[in-house]
């Protein structure tokens, strides 16, 4: 493991946003092609091989747009919201996704994020360069086997 984080309270989003807003201002010759053509490549952590140059497999197509992702971390860790209200402000936020779509991505959202905290309790240290960082040394405590079913029973009355 690294012994320091550089992405430690950045989310993909912010990432992309970062490097397209770079990619904009850059004078650098060349350069702005390459990091536009990155941007433009879907992201995937899984190093599945291509088959004849395309990808396998898509990640938000499985899991959701990342952009929903980031709104219901927001909403969740830092406005402490339930995922009832946070539901509600997708839809007045998100009208371009179906309601029933909202409803999949908020339980793959809470399923992945309320499982996976084994991941994040062991992160190493790393720069907050946002309001909100998910540091088990910081902003953010939460047992590493945490029992999921009070929220999944929610999230199944709201589906």
């Amino acid at each position: 493991m690294s012994m320091y984080n550089p992405n430690h309270s950045l989310t993909k989003t912010t990432i992309r946003e970062v490097v397209g807003w770079y990619a904009s201002a850059c004078v650098q010759e060349g350069l702005s092609e390459v990091l536009f053509d990155i941007l433009e490549t879907p992201v995937s952590p899984e190093l599945i091989p291509t088959e004849d140059g395309k990808m396998k497999q898509k990640t938000e197509e499985v899991l959701g747009a990342y952009e929903l992702h980031d709104f219901f971390l927001y909403h969740m860790a830092v406005l402490a919201l339930e995922p009832s209200d946070i539901l509600l402000l997708a839809q007045r936020a998100f009208s371009n996704y179906e309601p029933d779509e909202l409803r999949r991505i908020l339980k793959v959202f809470y399923k992945r994020f309320l499982t996976q905290q084994f991941k994040r309790s062991p992160s190493p240290e790393g720069a907050r360069v946002i309001s909100f960082s998910l540091s088990p040394r910081g902003d953010w405590s939460m047992p590493s086997d945490l029992q999921i079913e009070n929220w999944m029973n929610e999230l199944e009355e709201l589906c």
